[in-house]
């Protein structure tokens, strides 16, 4: 990008083209996960910027980064099997079942409520 560099207003209005162009190519995925938390949720910018600055000053930084993706990984899964319950739930009410019959059969099921006992 160096070598891009002009004098004048043309040449920093290339540059800074050049340049933003370059960060969206690399970060269009952060910038969608940015997106659905919220441009102002200050403790999610947080992690983040930590991890990105892990990652590039930090000698083991790739690896905190790779552990980091396997628990974002471990907890889709866990809200994807979540989801199947929540189909499952609905399923039931659209079959006319009342929520005190629901919660019976869930019971039953062994299917752990929101406190985490069934």
């Amino acid at each position: 990008m160096a070598s891009a560099l002009r004098d004048g207003t043309i040449g920093a209005i290339r540059i800074g083209l050049l340049h933003g162009t370059y960060c969206l190519g690399c970060c269009w995925l952060l910038f969608a996960i940015l997106f659905p938390l919220g441009i102002m949720n200050m403790p999610a910018m947080a992690v983040i910027t930590l991890l990105v600055f892990a990652e590039k000053t930090l000698p083991w930084g790739r690896a905190v980064v790779r552990l980091v993706a396997f628990v974002l990984v471990a907890y889709g899964g866990a809200m994807l099997a979540e989801a199947a319950v929540v189909t499952h739930i609905f399923e039931l009410l659209r079959h006319g079942q009342s929520p005190r019959a629901i919660a019976r059969l869930l019971n039953q099921e062994g299917i752990p409520g929101p406190g985490g006992r069934p």
